[in-house]
């Protein structure tokens, strides 16, 4: 059903079913005015069919009539809220910031501009001489550094070449390759601390075949008893390279300091071509 507020007029809709037939309070959701309101008036009711009149049935004795009983006038039920749909405020837009105002520059004195040339001057200068000890410090350590490096790195190269020429015979006795490399430098070493010497060939004919016979001398230059290797002959052309070689046993196999032993050996066939002869020691042989 709807209903209206006597105070302000704003119309609602309510259920009608909690509508008491004696009324029911009803608070405006709007303005909050309190009244009672009446149910719907009820549908008029057709007039029933009037049927025959019966017999009258005898009358009964009449009875004494109740005394009326005076009912106590029912409270009236709370007030029916009626709930009033929320109306959404209107959205207003902040008002735009205004755009700050620029302050006014007053116009530079002379003494100022003079003042503020200055500062600028000393502040540049200052900048360059930062720039220029921050690039020549550097340098000057890195120069030292690089000097001392440099001393040093000759240092150990030139106690490195001075050990190895004056220690070649250790050097030499420890790997004994290194001969060859101390001989193309021209500083031979004798690491057996044994000579050779007064070695001489002969070509003859032993039985009708051709036959080179080697002699000489083996010297210990040193201060004690050394062991005697064997011995390395060599056939060289006359450009100096190996046509042949073979190993034999010298006579002494251990010389005292100062003894001599002499050695021989034979070699049949030679090659034709060998020009030159070269006797050492067989190192590891």
């Amino acid at each position: 059903m709807i209903i209206s507020c006597p105070q302000c007029a704003t119309s609602f809709r309510a259920d009608g079913s909690k509508i008491a037939p004696a009324g029911t309070k009803v608070r405006c959701a709007k303005c909050g005015h309190i009244w009672v309101q009446k149910p719907e008036a009820a549908a008029p009711v057709a007039p029933a069919v009037q049927k025959p009149a019966a017999k009258p049935a005898p009358k009964p004795a009449a009875a004494p009539a109740p005394e009326p009983v005076t009912a106590a006038a029912a409270p009236l039920p709370e007030p029916i809220p009626v709930r009033v749909p929320r109306e959404e405020p209107p959205i207003v837009a902040p008002p735009e910031p205004e755009p700050p105002s620029e302050p006014e520059i007053e116009p530079e004195t002379p003494a100022q501009r003079r003042t503020r040339e200055l500062l600028e001057a000393r502040a540049l200068k200052a900048a360059q001489r930062r720039d220029v000890e921050s690039t020549q410090k550097p340098r000057r350590k890195g120069g030292f550094f690089s000097f001392v490096g440099w001393v040093l790195f000759m240092s150990i190269v030139g106690g490195i070449a001075y050990g190895a020429v004056a220690y070649r015979a250790k050097v030499v006795a420890f790997w004994p390759k290194a001969a060859t490399l101390y001989k193309m430098a021209g500083m031979p070493v004798n690491a057996t601390g044994l000579d050779l010497r007064n070695i001489s060939y002969e070509r003859q004919f032993s039985d009708g075949v051709p036959m080179l016979e080697l002699h000489g001398e083996i010297l210990n230059t040193g201060k004690i008893e050394r062991t005697v290797p064997k011995l390395r002959a060599a056939l060289l052309d006359a450009a100096g390279k190996e046509l042949y070689f073979w190993t034999f046993p010298s006579a002494a196999s251990r010389l005292g300091p100062g003894e001599v032993s002499a050695f021989t050996s034979q070699l049949p066939s030679p090659p034709v071509e060998s020009q030159q002869l070269v006797v050492t020691f067989a190192l590891g042989g």
